[in-house]
């Protein structure tokens, strides 16, 4: 494959559209950090107090942060995600301008959520989301939103034995076509799926798996926001469409394996149609290509 994408017709007008929306979009990515977020938030929708999640079950860097520290980190992260899904939003509806991207009330996937740094952001910022799902292949971080958290009405935390080199060696190979899981309850129901970095720390062949698997998953009027580390023209340098940056120093023992996966960006793209996603947002923030996709409809 070279690192060009050869498009079909329909591609091509898929990819002509999204460039509009994109041309639209640009002054609103530029100004990312500046406009604050598209958070709706109402009083007395969760807890005034969420738990701060203890620095034993923290990965990486937040491992060393203290409280407002990390409550700063989280609200951070909770901006960037509903900026971001409100672009793709926007662009999905073929609207002119940015809009609130509102989160009462809607199910959110947080795959790899960690120990629940969007949803922490999501208490604090009192949004009153309808329902939220956390999934990680680290069980020490279930088990501890399950005791922070034990409103199974709003919330559901789910330990997957998936195989990761960096955070679960032992575990089994991800099969899309697998059935009978515990996400299988809400197949097309999720509203927003987030994977912020989740793919950083895949293998090329997962990510495709994973694309697919959740696809499944998705609102037929949902979005999925991605992040992860691209690079054009990788298949000049392997057939497996990805390189491992490694980091030195002192930093990589708190790192660890796979701390940053570079996939083909032409490669991806092109798997995400595979999927059957359509790609309504590419940009990038602090380092990393975003995507927001979605599904589809009539017309696109």
């Amino acid at each position: 494959m070279s690192s060009r994408c050869k498009l079909t017709g329909r591609e091509l007008h898929v990819e002509r559209k999204l460039r509009s929306g994109l041309a639209r979009l640009l002054m609103f990515t530029l100004c990312l950090n500046e406009l604050g977020g598209y958070v709706v938030s109402g009083e007395g929708c969760v807890s005034d107090n969420p738990l701060v999640p203890p620095k034993h079950v923290r990965r990486g860097v937040r491992s060393r942060l203290n409280e407002s520290e990390y409550q700063m980190n989280s609200l951070s992260l909770l901006r960037s995600v509903t900026s971001i899904a409100a672009a793709g939003h926007s662009a999905a509806a073929n609207w002119e301008e940015i809009k609130p991207y509102k989160l009462d009330g809607l199910k959110i996937l947080d795959f790899g959520c960690g120990p629940g740094r969007l949803l922490h952001a999501l208490q604090l910022a009192k949004v009153c989301y309808g329902k939220y799902v956390g999934v990680d292949v680290e069980p020490k971080m279930i088990t501890w939103l399950e005791n922070a958290h034990p409103n199974r009405e709003l919330h559901t935390f789910i330990h997957v034995n998936t195989a990761n080199e960096r955070y679960n060696q032992a575990g089994e190979v991800y099969d899309p076509e697998k059935q009978g899981g515990p996400l299988d309850n809400f197949i097309g129901q999720f509203h927003l799926i987030v994977l912020r970095s989740v793919f950083s720390h895949m293998r090329f062949d997962d990510i495709v798996k994973h694309l697919a698997g959740l696809r499944r998953m998705l609102h037929p009027k949902g979005l999925m926001v991605v992040t992860l580390f691209t690079q054009s023209g990788l298949s000049h340098v392997n057939s497996s469409h990805e390189i491992v940056r490694d980091i030195g120093g002192a930093e990589k023992k708190l790192m660890g394996k796979l701390h940053e996966v570079v996939v083909n960006k032409c490669a991806f793209e092109q798997a995400t149609d595979r999927a059957g996603y359509m790609r309504l947002l590419d940009s990038v923030e602090s380092g990393q290509q975003v995507y927001v996709l979605g599904i589809p409809r009539r017309g696109d």
